[in-house]
């Protein structure tokens, strides 16, 4: 859990501390829900990449994938997924991505089904 934090915060810091400080929070209560799970890869022997899985009934939501920079184009992201479809046969693995910062290449070739397209807004408050 300590790796997973620390990987966690580090990239969130570019939203800024607070919001890296209330993810921490968030993945420390969520690491106690059965329905989520948070798994992290190793690339030999180092702390290389994560993903949180959001489990339900028929699906599991693929959330928060991430590999570190350095260790990229090594498959670890498609690892992770794989794991995900792999400890959940019966299950639809969902993939929502993000519109700015997701590889689509990658998701095309593995298979992935475009169904449907959502624009998202964020209110930032200022004191």
């Amino acid at each position: 859990m300590e790796i997973y934090l620390e990987l966690q915060y580090k990239n969130d810091l570019e939203f800024g501390s607070e919001f890296a400080k209330q993810k921490a929070n968030l993945i420390k209560r969520q690491f106690e829900d059965r329905n989520i799970r948070q798994v992290l890869a190793f690339y030999k022997g180092t702390p290389a990449g994560y993903v949180e899985l959001i489990i339900s009934d028929g699906t599991v939501e693929i959330d928060n994938l991430t590999v570190e920079p350095s260790f990229r184009y090594k498959g670890i992201g498609s690892q992770l997924q794989k794991f995900a479809m792999d400890a959940f046969p019966n299950r639809t693995v969902i993939l929502v991505a993000d519109g700015e910062d997701t590889p689509r290449e990658m998701y095309q070739k593995q298979n992935y089904k475009y169904c449907g397209f959502k624009y998202e807004a964020q209110k930032i408050y200022q004191d």
